[in-house]
């Protein structure tokens, strides 16, 4: 049996929602396809690979079922390099394409 996790970009809290149960029938591992389709958003390819995480969804579940929230951190220096100033850079300039060569 293949049940699917489908629908109009189902959200992280859906998804959860949705194998939580699964699990707790006895399943034991889920697998995943063709999920550019149904995924739109950074949240939910983030939240497909913590699917398999039982005890982080029983947690969540446990303290009642709360929203996602995308856990991001902007990088501003790497190592010696100043990645701020390298986006004003890039925000000041046009990008060209380089043609490839015949």
């Amino acid at each position: 049996m293949v049940p699917g996790i489908t629908g109009q970009n189902p959200s992280p809290e859906d998804q959860r929602k949705h194998v939580i149960p699964l699990y707790k029938a006895g399943v034991q591992k889920l697998a995943f396809w063709d999920t550019n389709s149904i995924n739109q958003t950074s949240l939910t390819w983030n939240n497909i690979s913590k699917l398999g995480h039982l005890a982080e969804l029983y947690e969540w579940e446990r303290s009642g079922c709360p929203d996602m929230v995308p856990s991001q951190q902007v990088v501003t220096r790497l190592g010696d390099y100043n990645m701020v100033a390298r986006e004003r850079l890039s925000l000041m300039t046009e990008f060209t394409p380089i043609e490839p060569e015949n």
